[in-house]
Parts: structure tokens; C-alpha cells; sequence
């Protein structure tokens, strides 16, 4: 019984990663624009994302902070 345990998970471990999937090729028209960069305003001193959550229709969400005075969460 434990050799026939032992082959069972041999032949699932070998044969689960053979299925083929197909590629698209990437539309050569995506850019990216950097947003929240503290470059481009003086009066910020950093951005954080403490959150980001994909919805259910495949978007993606993202919470921002803005840190004026310092990079460093709050005194605790």
C-alpha cells in the first residue's frame, strides 16, 4: 500500500505541469507614467502603498499616502 502511495504521487507530481497554455503577444502600445513620484512636487517628501486589491472584474485598486514631512509612519 505504501509503494502504491508512493507511485500515485510520482505519476500526479510528473504529469501536473503539462498542460499547454497559450501566449498573446503583448500589445506594443502599453506605457507607464509614474503618478506619484515626490520628485514632481516639493512639498512631498514620499508616497506609500499600504494597500493594493485586485477586484473581481480583474482591476486592480491601489491605496495611496501621501508623506509630507518625512518618509516614517507615525510615532508609536
Amino acid at each position: 500500500m505504501k509503494y502504491l502511495i508512493v507511485f500515485l504521487f510520482f505519476i500526479i507530481m510528473t504529469n501536473s505541469n503539462c498542460q499547454i497554455y497559450k501566449t498573446e503577444a503583448i500589445d506594443s502600445s502599453l506605457f507607464s507614467y509614474n503618478l506619484f513620484s515626490a520628485s514632481l512636487n516639493d512639498t512631498v517628501s514620499c508616497y506609500r502603498i499600504p494597500a493594493m486589491v485586485t477586484a473581481p472584474n480583474g482591476d486592480l485598486i491601489v491605496a495611496i499616502d501621501q508623506r509630507v514631512e518625512s518618509c516614517h509612519d507615525l510615532n508609536s
